[in-house]
């Protein structure tokens, strides 16, 4: 007021300049705080000194979207000035530009107009003052997260100077979507019985708008009062009570700014719907841990949720130094929720949750729950955990992790889920699966609105009991009493002692997500695992086989590649009756096999064919078809029995028949004449194939019986 004195007598220079200004300017801020830089284009600002004393401000900006405020404080009269301010428009960042205020990461683009009139003493108080102030349409965010704004439709308020009661009064109304803001503000100057300034909201009602049909939340009793303890330099909360008679929360807490600024505050709630607390969760406040409960949790109840800060304000600012260990906490413990922990993934249903979150980190534990399947199924699920290690990083990273317990095709069919396909399509299928299984999944993930596959990474421990499984291992039924599978980002493994088409097996299992899978397989099989495995040649070869498979199963659906094995088999036990022409082999002796298949939908191909044992050396290949009639065989080294040398070619002709060509200086004759000659039962001819064979041989030599021998054979 001196300096206002001063300016009506002496001018602006301290001598006679009565008005200062710029016209249609071009102003450009620096803003250092961010390091921006703002342009205001057809700038006009004015300071005048009034013919009669004062002074007046004026500042606008002309244009489409232009504004104007203006500020006039009059002279003395009758010990008291008049005041008039008047906006037009004015947007709310612009003041927050002008206020400097530091370390402010705010904007709010809302316009302000209005107009206020009154008059104020030499003590400073006003004698009268009334006026209105309206803000338009706009948005309140927070510069570190401008993906999550608070929208305000329309904000009033009315303000006017009662001094029969010394006391300004201010109702106003905020209108947000479907929400509404009714109250009466206060502000009381120092008096008696308390020396600072008091600001008090009460009165009125905040109502929330529900969801979904959901009936809206309605808080009628409020009563917040704050304090101005400019002597001591603090701002005191010393009320905040807001409820409706059954739900409530309460709170106090101060500012202390005579050093460096720190806030203290304590808040606490009575139990309350989940819905009502992701209601009153203003935007503003954390508003990507807000965004998780809000579209992740849904129905149950927040049995405690308390509130405590003790940090420096410049710690509790997005981008500051990182906030004391006790300098926040938030402590929430609920029931009966219904959480989606991940996308695309089922819900977990009647949760109990209880949750720690600090202003960099969330921890929120789930003690058990359960999860319904789109197909009906259910699951136990139990220790969840939630937990976002540091909220600096943008977007922050979290971790999942937790127990599924329950029968093998519920949990097939949680693999089965967008979130993770790439594990569930192809270890095991929902509805040709039984068993029980106990599992632990742990998924890593960033903290953002849409997640692609490739952000999430995922393991998968399961442990399967009583298993049975069709087509799981070279799309053969598989059966463990105890199995254990892998799964991660980069395929799944299965291992362990199996039944693969009800023969006992020892398997290893490895799929890639974007490869061949990798097959180990040791077991001993007889003539009917050989059948059911594709590999049926009759009569030919009987007895118990053990082998060693290892090879490649083509992986990704659509894919034309064929299926490679390689097979070491001890033929030992083995009974063979002309498997290959003239090749006979008697239980007991030993005989050793190894041979590539190829697996093709046509027929399957045994490539790199060795036999060596008890004077047999046979090398070469031969292929099958779909119904394992022998296409064509190629052998060029055909030693059944010690002292052959000789070559075999065989191909099926299109009339049927096989035609056998053989060339060589010595072959033994006498198993193939032995059993050409002799009788089968009838139960062997019944399910023997009867074809034609065309043989073309030229032979040194043909051994017979008792040391008989014919030679030149053509």
């Amino acid at each position: 007021l001196e300096w206002l004195d001063g300016l009506s007598a002496k001018g602006l220079d301290g001598q006679s300049l009565n008005e200062i200004g710029l016209r249609n300017g071009v102003l450009t801020v620096e803003d250092q705080r961010n390091g921006g830089v703002l342009n205001f284009n057809n700038i006009s600002l004015s300071l005048r000194r009034p013919h009669g004393g004062g002074a007046a401000f004026s500042v606008g900006e002309e244009g489409k979207n232009g504004w104007e405020l203006k500020v006039a404080v009059g002279a003395p009269s009758n010990g008291v000035r008049s005041i008039d301010i008047s906006a037009n428009k004015v947007p709310t960042n612009n003041l927050l530009l002008a206020a400097r205020l530091k370390d402010f990461t705010y904007a709010a683009d809302m316009p302000l107009s209005g107009e206020f009139k009154g008059e104020i003493g030499r003590d400073g108080l006003p004698t009268y003052f009334r006026g209105e102030i309206v803000a338009g349409k706009g948005t309140i965010v927070d510069l570190n997260v401008p993906d999550y704004p608070m929208v305000i439709d329309h904000a009033d308020a009315r303000v006017e100077w009662d001094a029969g009661r010394r006391v300004m009064v201010a109702p106003f109304h905020v209108n947000a979507g479907a929400n509404r803001i009714t109250l009466l503000a206060h502000l009381e100057p120092p008096n008696d019985s308390i020396p600072n300034w008091q600001l008090g909201l009460s009165g009125g009602t905040i109502l929330l708008a529900g969801n979904d049909g959901e009936a809206p939340s309605i808080f009628n009793r409020i009563a917040v009062r704050l304090r101005f303890d400019t002597e001591n330099r603090r701002v005191l909360l010393t009320q905040c009570d807001i409820s409706n008679g059954e739900i409530g929360i309460a709170g106090s807490g101060s500012i202390d700014y005579s050093g460096e600024a720190r806030l203290r505050l304590g808040m606490a709630a009575t139990p309350m719907p989940v819905s009502v607390l992701k209601r009153i969760w203003p935007v503003l406040i954390v508003p990507e841990v807000r965004e998780w409960i809000t579209e992740r949790v849904d129905r149950g109840t927040v049995q405690r949720l308390d509130i405590a800060v003790n940090a420096p304000v410049h710690t509790l600012v997005r981008g500051g130094p990182p906030i004391p260990d006790d300098g926040l906490s938030v402590n929430f413990l609920a029931n009966g929720l219904t959480v989606r922990p991940v996308d695309d993934m089922p819900l977990v249903r009647d949760a109990d949750m209880k949750g720690r979150v600090s202003g960099r980190t969330v921890n929120i534990n789930v003690g058990q729950g359960a999860v319904d399947t789109p197909a009906g199924r259910r699951l136990g699920i139990s220790d969840l955990t939630f937990e976002v290690p540091d909220l600096a990083p943008k977007p922050a990273p979290t971790k999942v992790r937790f127990r599924i317990d329950g029968p093998v095709p519920a949990a097939a069919e949680v693999l089965q889920s967008e979130r993770l396909r790439e594990a569930g399509d192809t270890v095991i299928d929902p509805n040709s699966s039984k068993g029980t299984v106990s599992a632990i999944v742990t998924l890593a993930m960033p903290l953002k609105n849409a997640l692609t596959k490739a952000d999430t990474t995922y393991s998968i421990n399961l442990d399967l009991g009583a298993l049975a499984v069709d087509k799981l291992a070279m799309n053969q039924k598989l059966e463990a009493n105890s199995l254990k599978v892998v799964a991660d980002n980069q395929g799944y493994r299965v291992r362990g002692d199996v039944k693969i088409g009800g023969q006992p097996a020892a398997l290893d299992y490895r799929k890639t997500s974007d490869g061949d899978a990798d097959v180990r397989v040791s077991a001993t099989l007889d003539d009917a695992a050989r059948a059911r495995l594709g590999v049926d040649l009759g009569q030919s070869l009987s007895g118990a086989i053990p082998i060693k498979l290892t090879g490649k199963i083509a992986g990704g659906e659509g894919d034309n590649r064929d299926n490679r094995f390689g097979v070491e088999a001890d033929l030992t036990a083995a009974r063979i009756d002309n498997l290959l022409p003239g090749w006979t082999k008697v239980a007991g002796k030993t005989t050793k096999m190894t041979f590539n298949v190829v697996q093709k939908p046509q027929g399957t191909r045994f490539e790199d064919i060795v036999v060596d044992g008890n004077g047999t050396s046979i090398k070469g290949s031969l292929e099958i078809d779909d119904k394992n009639d022998l296409l064509n065989a190629s052998f060029p080294t055909f030693a059944p029995s010690e002292g052959d040398k000789a070559n075999l070619k065989a191909e099926r002709q299109p009339d049927g028949m096989l035609k056998v060509t053989m060339r060589g200086d010595v072959f033994d004759g006498r198993g193939f004449i032995k059993s050409a000659m002799s009788g089968r039962d009838q139960n062997t001819k019944e399910k023997s194939k009867n074809f034609d064979i065309d043989i073309d041989a030229k032979l040194g030599a043909l051994a017979g019986f008792y040391g008989e021998a014919v030679r030149s054979i053509d």
